[in-house]
């Protein structure tokens, strides 16, 4: 028996040694300073391809990390005058899952899909277009799959304190129920520019892009869309090894500007800031946001949390700066 024992023990292999091994959770790992994941600054925008804020670091290559975040937020519109009318009351509920890989070169490659419900009250949404009039007939909601999300990252220059990179997305509808405003329906194409700076403890991401729309189906019919511009700034101030502060700002364009459909109302900018943080527990990180909305058009309250599990070598996972 301690014969075959010794055997086992030579033959079990060095889980730290070369080769490929399954991958596993970190127990202890450096804090990151990315941007806090927010889905978006308005109810209606989160169904188009609008990407999150970033930072121009990619991962290290073959690190991973697998996040879940649930947004909720919520926006009242009602505009009513001698040739318009328009009720919105509703409060969006949206769980976004994403898987992200280090590649080597710079390179980080993103995979995400959400599961969505719009609501109101007792789960019915009030959209009108005229009184008695719905854009969508009240009724009860489902929650389902809306979109499937790639990204694709790429870190352009970086020393130890700078960063610059560029990210391309691309959002494919999944859902096919026509009811429950999972989708816009149409495959968005979106890429922005990223930069990060850090001073210390303190690290501020800038990010500047545009999304094209794809063709749009919302409130239950065709809608004219135009390509929108984003962008968000993100300070990050990293206290303790175990704990950062996250306030950021957010906003984009309409995607509805210049329509001449029932959505026309909503075609105003829309920005939103946020006050969160990021927090290391056991091998994971907690990551909690609450926000509001700074212009007429914008969600009015929004909020998230998300928990994300690194996997790989117990390190900070991210290039310098941190």
């Amino acid at each position: 028996m301690m014969v075959l024992f010794l055997l086992l023990i030579q033959e079990t292999p060095d889980p730290n040694g070369p080769g490929l091994h399954p991958p596993r959770a970190i127990e202890s790992r450096e804090l990151g300073s990315a941007p806090a994941r927010i889905s978006s600054n308005h109810l209606l925008h989160s169904l188009f391809g609008i990407l999150p804020m970033e930072s121009a670091l990619p991962l290290l290559p073959w690190r991973i990390e697998a996040g879940i975040w649930q947004d909720i937020s919520s926006g009242k519109l009602d505009v009513v005058d001698d040739e318009y009318f328009f009720h919105y009351d509703a409060t969006l509920l949206e769980t976004n899952f994403e898987f992200r890989l280090g590649l080597p070169a710079g390179f980080e490659a993103t995979i995400g899909f959400d599961l969505s419900d719009l609501l109101q009250d007792d789960g019915k949404i009030i959209l009108e277009r005229n009184p008695g009039d719905f854009l969508i007939e009240p009724g009860e909601r489902g929650v389902g799959l809306g979109d499937v999300r790639f990204r694709l990252k790429k870190s352009i220059l970086s020393n130890e304190s700078r960063a610059f990179g560029i990210v391309a997305g691309v959002k494919i509808p999944v859902s096919t129920d026509r009811e429950d405003l999972l989708t816009s329906e149409g495959v968005d194409i979106a890429a922005s520019a990223l930069f990060t700076q850090r001073w210390g403890p303190v690290t501020v991401h800038v990010n500047f892009g545009g999304v094209l729309p794809g063709r749009a189906r919302v409130f239950g019919e065709e809608v004219e869309t135009q390509p929108s511009v984003f962008f968000g700034a993100s300070l990050v101030w990293k206290f303790e090894q175990w704990g950062a502060a996250i306030l950021q700002f957010q906003g984009n364009q309409s995607v509805f500007q210049g329509s001449f459909d029932s959505v026309r109302i909503l075609e105003d900018f829309v920005a939103s800031v946020h006050l969160g943080g990021r927090f290391r527990i056991a091998g994971s990180f907690l990551e909690p946001t609450i926000g509001m909305g700074l212009t007429g058009r914008s969600s009015d309250f929004v909020a998230t949390v998300g928990i994300v599990v690194p996997f790989g070598e117990s390190s900070s996972g991210y290039t310098t700066p941190q």
